[in-house]
């Protein structure tokens, strides 16, 4: 089965993060499903397919469900949502659109591109200047709208991967603040009654909450000395390893807020304050189950701490969504060496049979989840389950500028984006803590 060719890869990428907001009409959702199904169809299609082959059929699409103009039924905000989403979706038509003969795509395929691309970034003095000179290349090397070489795409699509995959795994609701609504009450007074012939029906309430997703920036930026990028010989190299520095440590700092609490906490003016963290928390609450293992005297076994992230497992309400688990590396250690008796896991079996075992999608190894259960007197969260679907996620995509630090002779490079989000599902995330009570 091929695959779209590499000039398509951007904006299948863009498309379906498009594809990722919510809809208030009907129109809306009609369209959306009809692109997803084009761009499924194209990407198992036993032969390639140009950009301009996606783009045509994008457009009958719209034109075989173009909207009745007039319906009563129809609020102004459905009308609205649906004209943005088709206005979003031929931006990102245009600006990837190529030229009919084969320069541009081959032009962006060559080695020639990326060192365009890494010496444009270096003769830019801004962000805008950066964008307006890259047009420029672009425009020369017979391309059209705004495209990058495929070997920086590629570096892109790596950084965002490498973290550990949660952030994209996060469910994208909308790019704007949000309120999650919620009714975390389970009583008799909230259940449905049977009706008595001749009595009078009860009034029944349920109680709603709010919950606010706000934005707030999130950047990473570094300097480079422009001496040091005057003596590098080969540009692809530093354009590679700036969009992975970038990149990757922004995603890896968001998942570990997410999972363990914001590392830059104490500092106030740092602080990423967008994120409901999950390890954090020390007793359950709506959205988390929390399990807490006294360590101060004997460390638990591992028969115990199996049987814990059993039952957490289990009791999580993910509606059968993919649950993750995290957990700090030395109970995990224990777990994959343990006797096979214990976990049913061969000794050097490797994470996706423990994941089985447990009932989760994903088991993720990471070293900022401090406590152990395993460890006598030890104190703090060792291990936290997800359900990336119940996570929801708001804000842009992430974008990157670069500008010249005059007075230093450096060139500055930031990758930025404006992001936030919160558990929506109750009891859809759980936290195992050792702790000294």
């Amino acid at each position: 089965m091929n695959k779209f060719k590499k000039s398509v890869a951007q904006m299948a990428r863009e498309l379906r993060n498009a594809l990722k907001r919510n809809f208030l009409s009907e129109d809306g959702k009609a369209l959306a499903e009809a692109i997803g199904t084009v761009i499924a169809e194209a990407e198992n299609s036993e032969e390639e397919v140009s950009a301009e082959e996606l783009n045509d059929r994008i457009k009958a699409a719209f034109d075989a469900l173009k909207p009745e103009e007039k319906d009563p039924e129809k609020t102004a905000e459905e009308v609205a949502e649906t004209e943005n989403f088709k206005l979003a979706v031929n931006r990102i038509l245009s600006e990837n659109a190529t030229t009919k003969g084969v320069k541009g795509s081959s032009y962006l395929s060559s080695a020639n591109a990326v060192k365009d691309f890494a010496r444009t970034i270096h003769i830019s003095a801004s962000g805008e200047e950066f964008r307006e000179n890259w047009r420029a290349v672009l425009s020369k090397n017979g391309v059209t709208g705004m495209a990058y070489p495929e070997q920086v795409e590629a570096g892109i699509n790596t950084a965002w991967a490498n973290a550990n995959g949660l952030f994209m795994a996060l469910r994208y609701v909308s790019p704007r603040e949000f309120r999650i609504m919620y009714s975390a009450a389970d009583t008799a007074d909230q259940l449905a009654h049977g009706h008595k012939v001749g009595a009078s029906k009860k009034e029944q309430v349920i109680p709603a909450q709010g919950k606010k997703l706000s934005l707030q920036m999130i950047y990473k930026w570094l300097p480079v000395n422009r001496l040091d990028m005057q003596a590098m010989e080969q540009p692809d190299v530093f354009v590679q390893w700036v969009t992975t520095e970038l990149t990757e440590r922004l995603l890896y700092t968001i998942e570990r807020t997410i999972v363990a609490g914001d590392p830059n906490a104490s500092v106030t003016a740092d602080a990423i304050t967008c994120f409901e963290s999950i390890g954090t928390k020390t007793a359950a609450d709506a959205f988390t189950l929390y399990y807490g293992v006294n360590t101060s005297a004997t460390a638990a076994k591992v028969t115990d701490v199996y049987k814990m992230l059993i039952t957490a497992a289990l009791e999580i309400r993910n509606n059968g969504r993919d649950t993750w688990l995290f957990i700090n590396k030395t109970d995990l250690g224990a777990l994959l060496t343990a006797d096979f008796n214990v976990t049913g896991v061969p000794i050097g079996a490797g994470l996706d049979t423990l994941a089985a075992r447990l009932g989760v999608a994903k088991v993720v190894a990471v070293d900022y989840l401090a406590g152990s259960l395993t460890k006598v007197g030890d104190a703090g969260t060792a291990a936290v389950f997800i359900t990336p679907d119940l996570y929801y996620r708001i804000g842009g995509d992430l974008f990157g500028d670069t500008w010249t630090i005059f007075e230093k002779n450096q060139q500055g490079y930031m990758a930025e984006v404006a992001t936030g989000g919160g558990i929506a599902g109750l009891e859809s995330t759980a936290v195992i803590a050792a702790t000294s009570k």
